[in-house]
């Protein structure tokens, strides 16, 4: 008996998952039957002239970074991609008869995508769970990229800053019924560790889902700052530099800087500024800066004697490693 409520109970979770969803959404149309491919392999990247609309047809596209779909260790959660890419560390669930092109930022372009739903294995806080992913391109020759505001339509939560100039937390995407999935950074870019599901785990894995059936237009995000808010916004100073001794363009500020022929024990009428510690802070820090060769490397010692070191590539490394550990930017 329980077998037989097994697939009603899920097909119940899905509708319930769904309708928290925009109302304005269509009803979800995936539905957890065996798949037909095994892997990835074998799959088109086009389909056959006569069942596609054809590559002049593929009116959307999608920009990616020429180097988000070279081999990585894992799913990347890429901000400055507007649409999602499959690849070969996901499965077909099922295909679309839609077809999109793909840009990257060199105008290297591959044409006529073919769109569908895809699912692959991931670990959240309650397990290992199935992503699905619909409304993706397939290009089973790279990795999979999953587009921040694609999901973040859906009601997704992305968070994928890094702790280290974050608020110290580790990053995470949060689905609707909350599940987590935790993020890694490597070489500042945030990933998800995601690998194709076996037949068996189809059929006894839960399924999660990040991005809406509705077929995806990333237009749909288009916002156009209007004029009105330079004029609304428009300001003559900030805090910061209504405290600092310099101006933007780093001259003294009228009334602080000595006349010519003037010595520093004559009396002046010069008007208190209040400052606070972290604008001295940052005003020395950055007149150190300029006046220090950040190639070498100061330390004193222990004899009251400062020495002058220049780093090796190791040195190097250790040092701006020391500074990430300590968040410093």
């Amino acid at each position: 008996m329980q077998m037989t409520l097994l697939p009603f109970f899920r097909r119940l979770r899905f509708l319930e998952r769904r309708l928290i969803y925009a109302l304005d959404q269509s009803k979800p149309s995936f539905k957890k039957s065996k798949p037909k491919h095994r892997g990835v392999t074998g799959q088109p990247t086009k389909a056959s002239s006569s069942a596609r609309r054809g590559p002049t047809a593929a009116k959307d596209i999608y920009f990616v970074h020429k180097n988000s779909v070279r081999n990585r260790p894992a799913a990347l959660i890429d901000r400055g991609a507007n649409g999602g890419i499959a690849g070969c560390d996901m499965r077909i669930v099922y295909w679309t008869d839609r077809y999109i092109d793909l840009h990257g930022i060199d105008n290297h372009a591959v044409s006529a995508l073919r769109v569908g739903t895809f699912g692959g294995v991931i670990r959240t806080n309650l397990g290992e769970r199935i992503l699905i992913a619909p409304q993706l391109a397939h290009m089973p020759s790279g990795k999979t990229i999953l587009s921040a505001g694609q999901m973040e339509h859906f009601k997704t939560t992305v968070h994928e800053k890094s702790p280290i100039i974050g608020t110290g937390e580790v990053p995470t995407i949060t689905t609707l019924e909350g599940h987590i999935i935790p993020i890694t950074i490597r070489h500042g870019l945030p990933y998800i560790k995601l690998r194709p599901y076996t037949d068996e785990e189809w059929e006894t894995v839960p399924t999660i889902q990040v991005c809406g059936d509705k077929e995806w237009d990333p237009r749909i995000l288009d916002f156009k700052v209007e004029e009105t808010w330079y004029e609304e916004n428009e300001a003559e100073s900030t805090p910061y530099l209504d405290q600092s001794l310099f101006t933007e363009s780093g001259d003294y500020k009228p009334g602080l800087a000595m006349d010519e022929g003037e010595s520093d024990d004559e009396q002046r009428d010069v008007v208190p500024t209040a400052v606070d510690r972290e604008s001295i802070k940052v005003c020395l820090n950055n007149r150190v800066r300029e006046e220090c060769d950040e190639t070498f490397i100061y330390y004193h010692d222990g004899r009251g004697r400062v020495t002058e070191h220049y780093p090796t590539k190791h040195e190097q490394r250790e040092i701006h490693e020391a500074e990430l550990r300590k968040g410093i930017r």
